[in-house]
Parts: structure tokens; C-alpha cells; sequence
């Protein structure tokens, strides 16, 4: 719903606050009057049924729930008090997220239009459901306080889905939960709450489909019908490898759907009689899915003449869509064209980034999965269902396949490509594989269920996995923000690449780096351990249950209700402002002063020019009010350029830091850093390794 929201609002150009306060005025009445009228029929029962709460949770699922919600709790600390320090999410997801909030409209940036560089260009054609979903949460704070906290419901959402789909298989509860546990605790993933790399709800949404086609097979629910559609478009509206994976939810739909009108003889007519709502609801369904999933590829048709942007489609000779780049030619990026299983030394890599980035759940995951050939023996008693497992390791293979096959998943580069292509950017493109780690966890939870593997044990893991998680993600975090933002633009990955080729250098750099920061380390490992401990120890005891339960029934009694309700919204209040305080003090730490510059020394309709660097996000500001402009220069003159930016009213021009790809000192460098010139600096010092702002002279405002 606010997916539709954000798109109809910016495809009107009408995304500015008050327009969608309205809207969801709005659609808050509506929705209430709606609640109203069906409130008597709804019932507890449906949802124990559905997340098996019929019996009460064993002492270990309480250990296993709690670790993950000790998890969840940090996490929000973290998107909440962190800025995000994802290259991508800084290179090009901000800003142009940034472009919209100012213009209330979906703009395309010149940055990535007007470059001649195929792989950026390619940026304008990628569909950004995720991105102006995050960009309602902008709006309500001006600023970038809780921009990833959509990432967070899909973390849950993901976690949800492993454990629902995990139970309709046959898993047993525990086991389910665990195998959830383990796929939202392997690092890659936690790293990838708190960035715009849209990767995370990708999978969640590939999941959800997967469970409510199944879920509809079943019941026959128009609820689950509709949310299906809905699963499948928001997929297809993230990402544009979506087109691949969204047939095998689709495929298990159409094979589920024809199995039951032959076999069971079922009726669709029986679905739409199940209430007066069933058909709007449908219908509803099916047209905003229809909307939030075709509305970048239709607009893409507009501007370029091809849903795919410029991705060339020949099929059998017969072209399907033009474009300046053949699909075929970047397959060739793919693991499946470069990986070679003769060659140890890609072995080391992929094990290393296994290790490293995936970790004890992944390793869990997989160790419990290689046991599924123990599901065929004739003594096997575990009861589940043997077609929906069948369809679940179909999907299994189908996403590994996919993910084998996708473009970029063995390097970052384009053709021609060097000798020895692949490197740690594997470790890094793992990413585009967290399908397969969901369907991995479903796995994973049917073999353990009929191995009966031990309960405590399993939360032995979870524990570990989710202690892990959270300090391989805070120590992944330190080693970038020291190697790419107080040394320059660096790379993480390459102190973890330096485990195979030198591993006691690698050692050093990676405790040089950590000790300076080990006391952040050290307070999430004790919060998580404290946490932990008093929570199991309040479960365990059932006189202190009662005791909190009664306190909380009297607090929230009807008298009481409205000044405990106020209390607790004032205390979310103060707790969001020192939040942002804390934000506030990491962002100065990691990103520099070029936020106070900016709002102390120009104006919002100043504008300023940028060029050469992949962090223009910066100089949005921290309330995205300041005016950028793209201003690479378009011939060999310096007076030219300094005309044209006279004439563009721009009064200071904003680059770096520089990477090795750009030059070192490319003409623009050397104007802007002539003494004698036209520019003056006024921020920073050396755009090698920072961003760094001159004033034009004799310009707008210079």
C-alpha cells in the first residue's frame, strides 16, 4: 500500500509531505470504516493456527526467540544511530532518492544517464520500488534518521516466511523457528539491514509469494490469493532479475492450481463466494499489483523503447528488445561462465567468502541440509508432506541455478575481462544468492525435524549464530568505515581477500584496525550476553511471570490506559531525539564536516556542482534542501566549463574522494586546484581521499 502510494504521488508529481499525508489520510478512514465492518468475524484462532501456537513454547524455542529478538533490538539501535556506509547505497540509491524528495517527482539524474559507461548508465533503468519506499520514512523527519527501517520489516518478513513455509512442509515448530534464526543471523544478511541495496526484501518477497501460493493451494483464500499477487509484483518492482526468479513461484502456483482442479476438482467460483469482499478485494488486488510492479519497466518502454532499459533480447533470432548491451554478453560476468571447479584457487575464494561473510548459520544450514538423502530411508517416521518438499527443493535447485547464473555474481567487471576476473567481489555479490539461503533454511528445517536433532543444541547455535552476526556485522562496519572513509575510498573486502593470498599481514591490519575501536565491539557483546541472561532467567521462572503479567494488567487498565499510552509515546519522543543526536555524532565521525559546511555556509538555492565522486550524497545535505547539480566538463576548455557553470548558477563545485578508475589528476582536478585559477578551496583538503568543495569566483553567490 505505501509502495502504491509513493508511486502514484511521483508519477502525478505530486510526492512532497502534504500530499501524502492526505493520501493516507485518506486511506487511514478507509481502512478503519473497513476494520469496523468485519471486526466481529475475526478471530485468534486462524492466526494459532497459522503460526502453530497451539501449544505453549518449549523452554528452548523461548532461547531461540529471544536470541533473535535480542538481535532485532540491536539492529534497530543500529539503523537508527548508524549512517549507512554502503558504496551503492551512497553511489546512487540516496541520491536519486534524494532528486525525488526534492523534486516530488521521479527524475532521472544526469550522473547516471550521460556518462558513455554502460554499467552506470544502466542505473536510470533499474525498477526503485524499494527506494521510494524508503523515501516516506525521510518525510516525516527531514532526514535520513530511519530510512533503512523498511529493511528491518523485511528482515522480519524473510524470517517469517523460512518459518511459515518451514511448517507447511511438515517441519516441526522448533526446528522452524531455528532454521528462520539461522537465515536472519548469517552476516551478509544483518549487514544488508541498514543500506539501500535492495537484495534483503527481494528475498523476503520471493519467499512470501512462495508460501502463499502454497498457503492458497490449501485454504483456497482470497485473502491468500491476493497476497500472492501482490508478493509476486512487489518482487517484480525491485529488482530486474525478478523477471527469472518470479516463474518459479508462478510455476508452483500454476502446478498447484491445475493438481487441484483435476484431482480435487475445486472450483475457483467457490473462492469468490467466500464473502462480499472477495471480488473487490481481488480486484483490488490484482490492478494495484499490476500498477506497482509494471510501472518502471512501462516507463522504461516510454523513454528508451525497452521495458529492460538497454539490455538486447534475441530470442531464436527474433528480437525481442533493442539495446546498446546483449544479455548474452553479460552472462559472461557470471559465476557459472567463470568459475572454474578445476582451478584450486577459486575454490580458496569461495570458501574464504563463505567463511567469512556467511558464517556458523550458513555452515549450519548447509551441514543440516546435506543430511536430506536420510528423509529416503524405509524407517523414517518423521510425517510431512512429500510434494510440498518436493516443490521447495525444486525452488531450492531453481535459485541456486539462478543465482549461478546472474550477471555480476563473479565480477564486477564488463568484457572483455582480464585473465583472472574473479576476486573477493564474489564475497560481495553473495548477496544475490539470499533466495537460496531462505530455501536452504526450509530445507534445513525438514531434515532436522525428522533427525531430531537435539533442541538444546539448536539453540546452542542460534545463540552463537545471532552473537556472531551481530559482531561480524559491527567489525565489517569498523574495517570499512577506516578503509574507505578515513583513508579514502578503500575496500573491506580487500583485507578479508588478503586471509588466502597473506594471512598473518591480513591479521595485523585487521587488529590494527579493531583495537582502535574494540570498546563497540565489546558493549554489543555485553548488552547481547546481559540481555540474554535476564530474559531466560525471567522466562524460566513462572512466579515472576505471573507477578510482571498481573503489574502489566493493571497498568493497562482501562483507567490507566491513556496516561500509559501518553507516557510511552513521550518516552518514544525523547528516545527518537537522542537517537538522532547520536546519528548526528557518527555522521560527523564517518562522513566528515561536509554536512556543517553546507548548512552553515550555503544556501539551499545556491546550487552545487559535483563531479568525480561516488559519494554526491554528501552534498545533498542532512535535510536533502540543497540544490546538486552534475557539472562534468564537455570539452578540453577550462573557460568553457567555467562559462557553462556560470551559466548553470553554480557557486562551488564539490569533488572527490578520487578512485584509482577516475585518474588520479583528471583535468578538472587540476583546474579546480590551481592556485592561480578560478576556484578557491573552502572545504577539505585533498579529494584523494576526501570530498572537497571550491567556490567558483565571480560566480553565483562565489
Amino acid at each position: 500500500m505505501q509502495v502504491f502510494v509513493a508511486l502514484l504521488l511521483g508519477a502525478v508529481g505530486q510526492l512532497f509531505l502534504v500530499s501524502v499525508v492526505v493520501l493516507e489520510l485518506g486511506i487511514f478512514i478507509f481502512g478503519t470504516a473497513l476494520f469496523l465492518s468485519v471486526k466481529k468475524r475475526l478471530t485468534l484462532a486462524s492466526f494459532r493456527d497459522t503460526f502453530k501456537l497451539e501449544e505453549r513454547l518449549t523452554k528452548a524455542e523461548i532461547l531461540i526467540i529471544t536470541s533473535i529478538l535480542l538481535a532485532a533490538i540491536i539492529l534497530v539501535v543500529k539503523l537508527a544511530t548508524e549512517v549507512i556506509i554502503n558504496y551503492d547505497s551512497l553511489w546512487y540509491h540516496l541520491p536519486t532518492m534524494a532528486r525525488w524528495y526534492q523534486e516530488g517527482k521521479f527524475v532521472s539524474l544526469d550522473e547516471f544517464s550521460r556518462t558513455g559507461e554502460w554499467a552506470t548508465d544502466a542505473i536510470a533503468y533499474y525498477p526503485f520500488n524499494w527506494e521510494i519506499l524508503c523515501t516516506l520514512f525521510v518525510m516525516p523527519f527531514r532526514e535520513d534518521f530511519l530510512v533503512t527501517l523498511p529493511n528491518l520489516i523485511s528482515w522480519f518478513i524473510l524470517g517469517l516466511s523460512v518459518y511459515l513455509l518451514s511448517t507447511k512442509v511438515g517441519a516441526e515448530r522448533i526446528y522452524s523457528i531455528a532454521a528462520a534464526a539461522l537465515v536472519l543471523t548469517i552476516p551478509l544478511i544483518i549487514q544488508h539491514v541498514n543500506s539501500l541495496h535492495i537484495d534483503l526484501p527481494f528475498a523476503a518477497f520471493f519467499l512470501t509469494s512462495l508460501y502463499f501460493a502454497i498457503s492458497y493451494s490449501q485454504n483456497r483464500s482470497f485473502v491468500d490469493l491476493s497476497s500472492f499477487f501482490i508478493a509476486i509484483f512487489m518482487l517484480l518492482g525491485i529488482k530486474l532479475s525478478s523477471i527469472g526468479y518470479a516463474v518459479l513461484p508462478i510455476t508452483i502456483f500454476l502446478f498447484l492450481e491445475i493438481r487441484n482442479t483435476f484431482l480435487y476438482k475445486v472450483s475457483f467460483k467457490d473462492v469468490l463466494n467466500q464473502s462480499r469482499l472477495a471480488i473487490p478485494t481481488i480486484v483490488v488486488s490484482i490492478l494495484g499489483a499490476l500498477f506497482i510492479g509494471f510501472y518502471w519497466y512501462l516507463k522504461n518502454f516510454i523513454e528508451a523503447g525497452n521495458p529492460l532499459g538497454d539490455i538486447k533480447i534475441s530470442l531464436a533470432g527474433v528480437l525481442l528488445s533493442p539495446g546498446s548491451m546483449e544479455l548474452s554478453t553479460l552472462q559472461q560476468t557470471s559465476l557459472a561462465n567463470l568459475f572454474h571447479f578445476t582451478d584450486l584457487s577459486h575454490w580458496k575464494i569461495m570458501v574464504l567468502q563463505a567463511i567469512v561473510r556467511l558464517q556458523v548459520p550458513f555452515l549450519a544450514l548447509v551441514f543440516q541440509a546435506l543430511l536430506l538423502p536420510k528423509l529416503l530411508l524405509p524407517k523414517q517416521r518423521f510425517t510431512y508432506a512429500p510434494l510440498l518438499f518436493s516443490l521447495c527443493c525444486f525452488v531450492l535447485v531453481g535459485t541456486g541455478y539462478l543465482y549461478w547464473k546472474t550477471p555480476f555474481t563473479g565480477t564486477n567487471l564488463l568484457p572483455p575481462l582480464p585473465p583472472q576476473p574473479i576476486n573477493q567481489y564474489i564475497g560481495q555479490q553473495a548477496r544475490f544468492a539470499m533466495p537460496f539461503m531462505g530455501m536452504l533454511g526450509v530445507i534445513a528445517a525438514v531434515t532436522a525435524s525428522s533427525l531430531r536433532t537435539s533442541s538444546y543444541l539448536v539453540a546452542a547455535v542460534v545463540f552463537v549464530s545471532s552473537l556472531l552476526g551481530i559482531v561480524s556485522s559491527t567489525v565489517f562496519d569498523i574495517i570499512r568505515v577506516s578503509t574507505a572513509f578515513r583513508g579514502g575510498v578503500g575496500w573491506a573486502s580487500a583485507i578479508l581477500d588478503g586471509f588466502r593470498s597473506n594471512p598473518t599481514t591480513a591479521v595485523d591490519q585487521l587488529l590494527k584496525i579493531v583495537s582502535s575501536n574494540l570498546i563497540n565491539v565489546l558493549i554489543y557483546i555485553l548488552i547481547y550476553v546481559i540481555a540474554f541472561v535476564l530474559l531466560v532467567w525471567g522466562a524460566s521462572r513462572s512466579r515472576v511471570n505471573r507477578i510482571l503479567a498481573a503489574k502489566a494488567s493493571q497498568l493497562f487498565n482501562r483507567p490507566n490506559r491513556f496516561a500509559i499510552i501518553s507516557i510511552l509515546l513521550g518516552l518514544l519522543v525523547i528516545t527518537s531525539w537522542g537517537a538522532r543526536e547520536a546519528r548526528d555524532i557518527h555522521r560527523k565521525e564517518v562522513y566528515g564536516g561536509v554536512y556543517e559546511y553546507i548548512a552553515g555556509n550555503l544556501k539551499p538555492t545556491e546550487t552545487l556542482g559535483y563531479l568525480l565522486s561516488y559519494r554526491s550524497y554528501f552534498f545533498y545535505g542532512k535535510h536533502w534542501e540543497q540544490k546538486v547539480l552534475y557539472v562534468p566538463s564537455r570539452s578540453e576548455s577550462l573557460s568553457q566549463w567555467v562559462d557553462d557553470l556560470k551559466q548553470q548558477q553554480v557557486s562551488g563545485v564539490a569533488v572527490g574522494p578520487l578512485e584509482e578508475k577516475m585518474g588520479w589528476q583528471p583535468r578538472e582536478v587540476r583546474w579546480l586546484e590551481n592556485p592561480a585559477g578560478h576556484f578557491t578551496l573552502v572545504f577539505g583538503q585533498d579529494p584523494k581521499k576526501e570530498p572537497t568543495i571550491y567556490r567558483l569566483q565571480n560566480g553565483q553567490g562565489g
